[in-house]
C-alpha cells in the first residue's frame, strides 16, 4: 500500500514539474534570428548583417540577445540600424563586445509577417588565413506590444578568414 502511494506521489511531482517548465518556456516570435556565413581577409573590416525571419506573435517592441564569438578570430567594432528598426532610438552594444539590446522607444514595431536585416555588424579581421569561428545569437529575447517575452531558433554562421590574393602566373 505504501508503494502505491509514493508513486502517486512521484507521478503528480513529475505532472507539476512539467507544467511548471511549459510556463517557463518562451513562446516563438520568429522562425529565425541570426547571421549567414561570412568571409574576410586579415586586416579587413567585414559588415555581417543580422537578420530576422517571418515574425510572429508580434509585433516586436525590443530584442536582447549576446553574439558569441572566437575574439582571436573576429572583433566586433560597432553595430549599424538595418532597414527594420531604421527608427529606433535606442541601439547598444555592450562593454563585452558581445551583448546587444535595442529598444524603439516610440519607433515602429516590427510586424507580423516581416522578415530582414535587423543589425548590419561590423567586425574587424584579427585572425589567419583558414581560421574560422562560429557566429552564434544566444539568449535571444523578443519582447512584443503586450510585453509578452518571446525568442526564435538561432541561425549560426560560420566566418572563416579567407587570402584573395590573385595567383602569380608564370609562363
Amino acid at each position: 500500500m505504501k508503494i502505491s502511494y509514493v508513486v502517486v506521489v512521484v507521478a503528480l511531482l513529475a505532472v507539476l514539474m512539467g507544467a511548471t517548465m511549459m510556463v517557463v518556456a518562451q513562446p516563438s516570435m520568429a522562425s529565425s534570428f541570426g547571421v549567414d556565413d561570412a568571409t574576410g581577409q586579415p586586416g579587413a573590416s567585414v559588415i555581417v548583417p543580422l537578420n530576422i525571419t517571418n515574425v510572429h506573435n508580434g509585433p516586436i517592441q525590443s530584442i536582447t540577445f549576446s553574439l558569441d564569438y572566437n575574439e582571436s578570430v573576429i572583433q566586433l567594432q560597432s553595430i549599424q540600424k538595418g532597414p527594420l528598426i531604421a527608427d529606433w532610438l535606442i541601439v547598444t552594444l555592450g562593454d563585452d563586445k558581445h551583448s546587444i539590446a535595442l529598444n524603439p522607444m516610440g519607433g515602429t514595431s516590427i510586424p507580423n509577417g516581416t522578415s530582414g536585416t535587423v543589425l548590419y555588424l561590423n567586425f574587424t579581421v584579427v585572425g589567419s588565413v583558414g581560421d574560422t569561428t562560429l557566429m552564434s545569437p544566444t539568449s535571444i529575447d523578443f519582447s512584443n506590444e503586450s510585453f509578452q517575452h518571446g525568442t526564435a531558433i538561432p541561425r549560426v554562421g560560420t566566418f572563416t578568414v579567407v587570402d584573395t590574393t590573385p595567383p602569380i602566373l608564370t609562363v
